[in-house]
């Protein structure tokens, strides 16, 4: 079920405290991903991207971190379900 392609990848600090503790959030561009039942998961390096919103279109999707992303984190990406799919995405600050 792969097929998608990801393009770009942006991650923002929060500007304000948020009760959930999340301090950073995710947006990630790209095309192909598909709005299903079976959920997309994503990971940063080893930390787990909570909340995974695939955007309209399947333009990409957005989530959020509790920790701040170190240097050279590569993103990985799968639906539930298939393997995981190492991208060619990664976190520079």
């Amino acid at each position: 079920m792969a097929g998608f392609d990801l393009t770009e990848m942006e991650v923002l600090p929060f500007d304000v405290e948020n009760d959930e503790g999340f301090t950073f959030q995710i947006h990630v561009v790209g095309k192909d991903l598909v709005l299903s039942s079976r959920p997309l998961f994503a990971r940063l390096g080893d930390q787990q991207i909570e909340a995974v919103t695939i955007y309209d279109g399947g333009t990409g999707f957005s989530g959020l971190l509790r920790e701040a992303p170190q240097e050279g984190q590569r993103l990985f990406v799968n639906y539930s379900g298939f393997e995981e799919q190492q991208t060619d995405l990664v976190f520079h600050a």
